[in-house]
Formats: C-alpha cells, sequence, structure tokens
C-alpha cells in the first residue's frame, strides 16, 4: 500500500486526516513542521505528501520548493492542504510543482478521491 507524509502543524487535524487514512490501509507517517517532513522525507521518502503551509520553522511551500528541486525527490507527488483561500498562494504552490491544492475545510471524500487520482489508484 501507499506510503503517504502528512505535514500539519496542528496535532488534531493531522490526527484526523491519519483516522480516516488507516481506514484506507494507507501506511502514514507524519510531521508537525516542515524542518521534520524534509528529515523524513530525505530518510524515508513517501509516495505522496500532504502538507500545509502555514507551519513553524519551514512553511509548506519552502517545503514543495525543495523537494521539487531534489532530483531525489522531485517525482514526489504533493498535494497542499490549507486555511489559505487567496489565489496569489494556490498558484505559486502549482507554479512550485503542486499536483492538486484543498483548503480546510475539506471534505474527506475529496481529499480521498485527489489521492487516489494523484496516486492512480
Amino acid at each position: 500500500m501507499s506510503h503517504i507524509l502528512i505535514t500539519d502543524d496542528n496535532s488534531a487535524y493531522r490526527t484526523s486526516i491519519i483516522d480516516v487514512l488507516e481506514l484506507e490501509h494507507y501506511t502514514l507517517t507524519e510531521a508537525e513542521n516542515g524542518e521534520q517532513a524534509l528529515a523524513q522525507i530525505s530518510a524515508n521518502p513517501p509516495d505522496l505528501i500532504l502538507c500545509d503551509i502555514d507551519m513553524p520553522i519551514i512553511d509548506g511551500l519552502e517545503v514543495l520548493r525543495r523537494v521539487k528541486a531534489n532530483p531525489k525527490t522531485s517525482h514526489i507527488p504533493f498535494i497542499m492542504i490549507t486555511g489559505r483561500k487567496d489565489k496569489a498562494t494556490m498558484t505559486t504552490a502549482i507554479e512550485l510543482g503542486a499536483n492538486d491544492y484543498i483548503q480546510k475545510p475539506m471534505e474527506i471524500a475529496v481529499l480521498l478521491e485527489k489521492i487516489k487520482q494523484v496516486l492512480g489508484t
């Protein structure tokens, strides 16, 4: 089953996503900030990254920038999940290489469908 990294500084939000994705039998790892996410991506590259934007230490856009700039990780699909609703941020994320952009609060069915689309499952 596919390995997904969930990065969000809100532990309750992270846990709710994990609870749903465990029911779908994905292998899951989590990070509470961009620095942790980058360390995990380097140590054990996932098949998909779900990442918030507004986080301490390193924000999600910088995580995306670094993942896509690294030849070893640039192929990993990346979905932003964020409370930001401005078009400029969405455009920046897509230009940096995000495969999709989901606004919080999100519907779980939408998240599951986008994951399946990106992973081709």
